[in-house]
């Protein structure tokens, strides 16, 4: 269970940094043909949400995997 959590946990970060690294990819290419660096602050409430999300459908995936293997062991 604890191997779970720590997934969960690390899946969510991972997803987050990834998220808020595109924005700012996003940004910089917006800097590059604007001039000016815009990032505003919904965009970094927008990769917490959606990190959080994909997250949780990684932990999920993976449990779900962990039981189908698990009930196919059971089955022979």
């Amino acid at each position: 269970m604890l191997k779970y959590i720590k997934l969960f946990i690390y899946s969510c970060i991972f997803c987050v940094l990834a998220n808020l690294i595109m924005g700012v990819g996003g940004a910089a290419l917006i800097y590059i043909s604007k001039g000016h660096f815009y990032y505003p602050f919904h965009q970094v409430i927008r990769a917490i949400s959606f990190g959080v999300i994909a997250g949780s459908a990684i932990t999920l995936g993976a449990i779900s995997f962990k039981l189908i293997e698990i009930f196919k062991m059971k089955k022979r």
